[in-house]
């Protein structure tokens, strides 16, 4: 992703607020999937052998696994060969969905990251990505691999990243990351440039296969969270600097 940072013309007040609030909103997506989810209660029904029992996906044993919406913002940033240019409060802003689809025993995910970079220009990282989770015994760990387009390094900034001509670069990072219940924490390495350290909060999107359909305010929940990373998706489309044929990439993503 290249350097990460904040614009330093910004004081330190004002970037400590931004950081505030995206720490916040963050917070209050997630309470309102908690409040809008609710509890559920076990339902039986009569079979001809059997009865089964219905469970929320709020309560799956291993959410990790099963969660497909992942919201994370960053805490810390370390630059290797840090100058006095270089800020280390970003206010990333990661939206990034994992798909109920696996290939070598890993599995896809595509997303969506706003940053500010090491010099302070706002900047976007469309990506897509594989996740496997190694050791059968330690499954909370994973590594991940994402790569996409990175779009944001201008004027004196361009070269600072290779590939960016056009002002949209490719980019490839690497990261691991571990999870307790639906609090997850990545490391992202991101070239030979430097790491950073993001915190994320899951939802659920469905329930495992077999069990019962979701209750009202499930399905609400659930809804909510989808509609909000694709209305971020088509804004970003309608108002970003994008050649056309981005633009109407985001609008795919966000319509389907």
């Amino acid at each position: 992703m290249g350097k990460i940072g904040q614009n330093k013309q910004v004081p330190l007040q004002a970037r400590q607020g931004h950081g505030n609030r995206w720490l916040a909103c963050l917070a209050g997506a997630w309470a309102l999937c908690l409040g809008l989810s609710g509890p559920v209660a076990a339902q039986t029904q009569a079979q001809a052998t059997a009865t089964s029992a219905e469970v929320s996906p709020w309560d799956a044993p291993e959410p990790w696994r099963t969660d497909r919406f992942y919201l994370q913002t960053s805490v810390y940033t370390l630059h290797y060969n840090p100058t006095p240019e270089h800020v280390n409060q970003q206010n990333l802003l990661n939206l990034e969905w994992r798909f109920n689809s696996f290939a070598a025993g890993g599995q896809w995910l595509a997303g969506l990251a706003l940053f500010a970079n090491s010099f302070g220009q706002s900047s976007q990282y469309l990506y897509g990505g594989w996740l496997v989770r190694p050791f059968d015994e330690l499954q909370p760990l994973y590594f991940k691999i994402t790569a996409g387009a990175l779009h944001g390094y201008k004027g004196e900034y361009q070269n600072k990243i290779p590939f960016n001509s056009s002002g949209v670069a490719p980019a490839i990072l690497p990261s691991v990351g571990y999870c307790y219940k639906r609090v997850c924490s990545e490391l992202v390495l991101f070239g030979n440039s430097g790491l950073m350290v993001t915190l994320g909060l899951r939802c659920p999107e469905r329930r495992p296969s077999g069990q019962a359909v979701r209750k009202p305010g499930e399905r609400l929940a659930c809804w909510v969270g989808l509609r909000v990373q694709k209305g971020l998706f088509l804004a970003f489309a309608l108002i970003s600097p994008l050649r056309v044929t981005s633009r109407c990439a985001l609008l795919i993503v966000s319509f389907t």
